[in-house]
């Protein structure tokens, strides 16, 4: 399964926008892309693989970590990230390169050729590319994983008028989330080190503005791709107000997790 249509693609500055309002909003106050690379090889990784990459965002925290001669590839399928991307390497101290394809259970590169991969928010779109992973790293490798847990953005779902079973998300962290990531990932492992990242977004009645970007941006992520949602935008703004005005506060369901995996074991 391919993502969502990336709403940065008619809005540049959004994906900045989102992680301010998040980083604002969040009750962990650890980046969790600091967090992930804990413990991890950085120093010795020279050739780096980011899965999903997006436009950077999991190798800007790489700066001042990877050696000067790092190479950073990204494979992604949306051919509006590769410019933004290529900053982001640059910007981490790596040498980038991006390819523009889909992601499903084939990686085009020889065996043992990276020696760090990094999915963030991305291998519930292709956990089939797991085994791959495994290939491509050399021995000492490691991937670094983040995804969600199976009740992210609950609150955001009813908001948007959509019922849990039917969210977009949900289908999609049945592929790899939180609950069930490291099983998949043992398979293909032979270390598996799981760092939970509980978290919550709080909004208050001021917040409404930011609270409705938020809405905005992850409904591609949430609302199924085929009956829409029920409510329109003016409904859905109506809702959020609402919500404020009588609870005071609205939190954000964010638990997430990381997965370190070590040992990689090709078949």
């Amino acid at each position: 399964m391919e993502p969502p249509p990336d709403p940065a693609s008619t809005d540049p500055a959004l994906p900045e926008r989102i992680s301010d309002i998040i980083r604002r909003h969040s009750g962990n106050r650890v980046d969790i892309r600091r967090a992930a690379l804990e413990g991890v090889a950085v120093a010795r990784a020279h050739r780096i693989l980011d899965l999903g990459c997006g436009r950077g965002f999991a190798i800007r925290p790489l700066q001042g970590l990877i050696p000067p001669e790092a190479t950073i590839t990204g494979v992604d399928g949306n051919p509006e990230n590769r410019v933004p991307f290529l900053a982001a390497a640059a910007a981490a101290g790596g040498r980038g390169s991006f390819l523009c394809r889909p992601l499903r259970s084939r990686l085009e590169f020889p065996d043992r050729t990276f020696d760090l991969a990094i999915a963030s928010y991305s291998l519930y779109f292709f956990p089939g590319v797991i085994p791959e992973v495994a290939r491509v790293l050399r021995p000492g490798g490691s991937l670094v994983a983040i995804t969600h847990s199976e009740a992210a953005f609950s609150t955001l779902l009813w908001v948007l008028g959509v019922p849990p079973e039917r969210s977009a998300l949900q289908a999609l962290t049945r592929n790899f989330s939180a609950e069930n990531g490291a099983a998949a990932l043992r398979e293909h492992f032979t270390e598996v080190e799981e760092r939970p990242y509980p978290n919550a977004l709080t909004f208050r009645p001021g917040d409404v503005a930011e609270l409705l970007t938020l809405v905005r941006d992850k409904a591609p992520l949430l609302v199924p791709r085929e009956g829409g949602h029920p409510r329109t935008p003016a409904e859905i703004e109506e809702v959020a107000r609402d919500l404020l005005r009588s609870t005071g506060e609205v939190v954000i369901e964010k638990d997430d997790a990381i997965f370190v995996c070590r040992g990689p074991q090709p078949r």
